[in-house]
Parts: structure tokens; C-alpha cells; sequence
């Protein structure tokens, strides 16, 4: 506790002046030199001058006390997902705002601060505290610094900085300074970036470290989410009963906790699956089961009618896809989904006998922008496709480039 910046506080808070209340306890310039934490006080000194604002030493400890216990409680909600819980310590936090900056946990809060918008996708707020910890990041102790790289590492992710996010936790990970906790949420969100970067063996590698941190501490929602990557993976990496698997533990485990947030999500990427093992119509009313019970508003609703849109296509029910297309491309708009209104133009191209427009969009548009994006995975589909359609035409010198580019 900054006793001294904590006493500065409370006499301002008063309105009492350094005179009135040095007055019988200690000299004016003495009083200063405490204030600024620049002076080491007797303790009898300092009882005397909180006694005389009213409070105490014991009470000032309590509360840092109390602080510290509020702030272990909001970090490790976090960790576990009970974002009720969470929330109730971040606005109980928030009631001490006047006194947190006078104990030793100023940049602990901060930091936390960080993790809470990323958590409650707050993202104009984190990028704000974000610009207010890199000011002030010179002044972190080692394990603060830690925080800070893991919690910009997930910053990153959210803003779609892949390669960014993928470095720094990759330096992360040779760094290791933490609890059990933190080493968890690296190799989640590691696992989580290799996935997105089409790398789906990394992903399992990292997924499967985080899932046995998460099994030792029994933290069982984030035990689904790490099952819900595997699958994801699985599916990509062709292990199709490894997947099927993931996501019948998925549906029995969420039924068993009752955590219906996760379901559609589930049925969405068990359709995803069974799409890439060549069951469309199965993959199709599994579609169909994830946007039943989606919010429209949501952004994977988006998502949802854009797959089911595409499966469709691959089914050649032309004008079924066409109603979904349809819908996906207002979807996109109305929430400003640059990729999906893209994609959804693609298609929509084709499924209007416009062949050779739909690929030159899908070539001076659409992969220039998956490419910026970082989604690899689609990129090299739409890659291919591409090279397909100039092999096609006869254009060979382009087809080779895609061809390439797919790999």
C-alpha cells in the first residue's frame, strides 16, 4: 500500500490543506515528502495523521486485503467461464476505483481490466486499455509483463492478427512464467490460432496440453471448448471418428451441465463434419438443427446460413442454395461482414449463369481478402477452385499459380 499517496487522498477528499493537517504531527515539508512516498514515516506518525482523517491503519490493509481477494476472484472466474461471477467482481472492483491506484495492485487491475473487455467482447475498450498498458508497461514486474503478452496475444486474435498472435505465444510457451492457469489459456488459445491458420496438427498438439491442464483443475467448461477445437481439427486432419467422437461428448457433456450457449456451435461444426465425409443430406439437417436454435442477431447465425447455403450448392439444389445465398448476402450486410458478402456474391454469380464474373471476382476480391484476413483454410479452397476453372479455359500459366497457391 502507498501510504503516503493514500493519505494525499483522503486530506483532499476532506478538503483539509497540508497545514491543517500536519498541524500538531508533523512539519508542512515533512507531510510532503510522505504524501509523495518519498519519505519513510514512523508508524506513529502515520496513525496520528490517518486517525485525524478518520481512518486507520488495519482498515487500510482489510481493504487492500479485500481488493486482492476481488481481483484473484475476477481472474480466476475468467479462466473458468462463469461470466456472471465475473462480472459481479469487475463492478465490484469498479466501486474501489478511487483506491486501487494507491496499493500495490494498480497494474494487476489494469491487466485484469484487459483480460475482462476481451472476455466480454468489448473491443473498442480493449483496444483503449491496451494503448493505456503499453504506456505504462515499462514499469511491469516479469509477471506482469507475462500477462500483458498473453492477454495482447488473444487482443490480437480477435482483431484476426494471426501471425502476430501465433508468434507471441509461441515465444510465450518458451517463457513459461505462471500458474497452471495461465499455461492453460496459452496453449488454448495457441491451438485456437494453428487451427485458424490450417495448421491442424499443431492445433491437436496444443489443444490436447491445454485439455490436460484444464482435466487437472477441473475446469469443465473450458474441458468442452478445448474438445470443441479437437473436433474441429479432427475434421480438417481427415480423423473423422476422432471428430465424431469430440462431438458426441460435446452434446452428452453440455446436456449434463446444462450449458445450452454451446450447442448450436456444436451442431454446426458436427455438420461441418459430415459434410467433409460426404453425408450432405445428414450435414444438412444438421444445419438446419444449429440455426433453430441460434439468435438471428448472432454472428454465427451468419455463418450457419452461409455453410448450409454452400452445402446446397454441392448438393445441386440450385434454388434452395440460391434462397440461402440470398439470405447470407443480407445477413452480411446488415452486420457489415465483408467476407461473407463477398463469398456470398460469389456464388450468387454462378448460380446466375455469370461464370467467367464470378471468377474474376473471386480472383481480384475474394482471395485478396482472405488473404489479408489470414484464413488460409478457405484461401487455398478458393485457390483451387480458381486454378480449376483457369485449367478448364485452357490458361494454363494461371491454373499452375493457383494450383500452387492451394497447397
Amino acid at each position: 500500500m502507498q501510504i503516503g499517496s493514500l493519505i494525499k487522498y483522503y486530506r483532499t477528499k476532506e478538503g483539509l490543506t497540508q497545514s491543517e493537517l500536519s498541524e500538531g504531527i508533523c512539519s508542512i515539508p515533512h507531510l510532503s515528502k510522505i504524501e509523495n512516498n518519498s519519505k519513510e514515516a514512523n508508524a506513529e506518525t502515520l496513525a496520528l495523521l490517518l486517525q485525524k482523517l478518520g481512518k486507520n491503519v488495519k482498515d487500510i490493509e482489510k481493504n487492500e486485503q479485500k481488493i486482492k481477494q476481488i481481483l484473484d476472484q475476477l481472474i480466476e472466474n475468467i479462466h473458468f467461464y462463469q461470466t456472471e461471477n465475473a462480472q459481479a467482481d469487475y463492478d465490484t472492483l469498479q466501486d474501489k476505483l478511487e483506491l486501487i491506484p494507491h496499493t500495490d495492485y494498480l497494474y494487476l487491475y489494469e491487466l485484469y481490466k484487459f483480460r475482462y473487455c476481451l472476455f466480454t467482447y468489448q473491443i473498442q475498450e480493449s483496444e483503449d486499455q491496451k494503448k493505456w498498458l503499453q504506456k505504462h508497461k515499462k514499469n511491469f514486474s516479469q509477471h506482469e509483463t507475462y500477462l500483458y503478452n498473453c492477454y495482447s496475444a488473444i487482443y490480437l486474435i480477435v482483431k484476426r492478427k494471426l501471425s502476430e498472435a501465433d508468434s507471441l505465444l509461441m515465444s510465450l510457451i518458451h517463457n513459461q512464467h505462471g500458474e497452471l492457469f495461465l499455461s492453460a489459456e496459452v496453449y488454448y488459445h495457441l491451438a485456437m490460432v494453428k487451427g485458424y491458420l490450417n495448421q491442424p496438427g499443431q492445433a491437436i498438439f496444443y489443444a490436447r496440453k491445454a485439455l490436460q491442464l484444464y482435466t487437472n483443475h477441473f475446469n469443465l467448461r473450458r474441458m468442452l471448448h478445448t474438445h470443441m477445437i479437437l473436433g474441429i481439427n479432427y475434421t480438417q486432419s481427415d480423423i473423422y471418428a476422432e471428430a465424431m467422437e469430440c462431438y458426441k461428448h460435446l452434446l452428452r457433456n453440455t446436456e449434463i451441465l446444462g450449458d445450452k450457449e454451446l450447442v448450436p456451435q456444436i451442431y454446426h461444426n458436427f455438420a461441418d463434419l459430415r459434410k467433409k465425409m460426404g453425408n450432405q443430406e445428414e450435414a444438412i439437417y444438421l444445419y438446419r438443427k444449429s440455426l433453430s436454435l441460434q439468435n438471428q442477431q448472432h454472428p454465427n447465425y451468419l455463418v450457419s446460413v452461409y455453410s448450409l447455403a454452400e452445402t446446397f450448392y454441392s448438393a445441386a439444389e440450385n434454388e434452395l442454395a440460391l434462397k440461402y445465398f440470398k439470405k447470407a448476402s443480407a445477413l452480411a450486410k446488415c452486420i457489415n461482414n465483408q467476407e461473407y458478402s463477398l463469398l456470398s456474391a460469389f456464388y450468387l454469380y454462378l448460380l446466375h449463369k455469370q461464370k467467367d464474373t464470378a471468377y474474376v471476382h473471386l480472383e481480384e476480391k475474394v482471395l485478396p481478402f482472405l488473404q489479408a484476413k489470414e484464413n488460409k483454410q478457405d484461401f487455398h479452397y478458393y485457390s483451387k477452385m480458381l486454378a480449376k476453372y483457369y485449367h478448364e479455359s485452357g490458361k494454363y500459366e494461371p491454373a499452375i499459380y493457383y494450383f500452387i497457391q492451394s497447397e
